[in-house]
């Protein structure tokens, strides 16, 4: 879901792309955009906006759930993984207590270890399984985990 936070815009599965569903990428792409750009900007959705995002993942969903069986297992991972960072967008901008999990400065400067433990603490934010081709992502996220280990191990003597 950062990674759609951070582009503004989807980036839409394979088996999404055929031409039988380009009025299903309109209507999520419509419907992403008011959620986004809100929580993208630390700030709450409105709750329609919200409502029609899921409305839309829904009918997406509904509408290519008979051929979703017949994809390879790679492109039917893809499309999971995609619905299931709109279900988490959702989720998001339905809870109140989410608002500005999402920092604006980060979109542009980053974190630091230091800042990334104290917002993840902050908000009860864990880390999920790399996804296959994604692990090089985790080894740099523990490297500075152990840099930042460090430090603190060293400001402590």
């Amino acid at each position: 879901m950062v990674g759609l936070l951070r582009t503004g815009k989807p980036a839409f599965p394979a088996a999404l792309m055929a031409p039988e569903y380009d009025g299903v990428r309109a209507e999520l792409d419509k419907a992403m955009v008011p959620v986004l750009e809100p929580i993208a900007a630390g700030k709450r959705p409105e709750a329609a906006a919200v409502d029609r995002l899921g409305a839309a993942t829904k009918k997406a969903k509904d509408a290519t759930a008979p051929k979703q069986k017949d994809l390879p297992v790679g492109e039917a991972s893809e499309l999971n993984k995609f619905y299931t960072t709109l279900d988490s967008l959702v989720r998001v901008g339905k809870d109140a207590g989410t608002t500005g999990l999402f920092p604006q400065r980060w979109a542009s400067v980053g974190a630091t270890v230091a800042e990334l433990v104290r917002h993840m603490d902050k908000y009860k934010l864990t880390f999920a399984p790399a996804s296959p081709g994604d692990e090089d992502v985790y080894y740099s996220l523990h490297r500075g985990l152990v840099g930042y280990y460090a430090a603190l191990s060293q400001a402590k003597k």
